[in-house]
């Protein structure tokens, strides 16, 4: 479960999983979860990416943006063995 998350994202995941609130979730149907960092307030769920996520049955989508100047910290992502891959760096 600790590869779930990168350090310093809250350990949601291990948190959901741990408090059983992960399984109650799945009984009750829910198998999409909408997640933003406590720092993007205005974050809403774009309709055209959820339509996505159930068409494709991703298991997981992140949505990026261009990184600026003012982007020293935080992941990246990569290109590892020929996959996209998030690097994380600890802050």
């Amino acid at each position: 479960i600790s590869d779930w998350y990168p350090p310093g994202h809250g350990d949601v995941f291990e948190s959901l999983y741990n408090s059983g609130i992960l399984d109650k979730l799945l009984d009750r149907g829910i198998e999409i979860l909408f997640l933003s960092n406590a720092d993007n307030l205005g974050a809403v769920v774009d309709l055209n990416i959820l339509q996505h996520m159930v068409e494709t049955r991703a298991e997981y989508i992140m949505e990026l943006t261009d990184k600026t100047k003012a982007d020293v910290k935080g992941g990246t992502i990569i290109d590892y063995e020929g996959q996209a891959r998030l690097l994380e760096i600890a802050q």
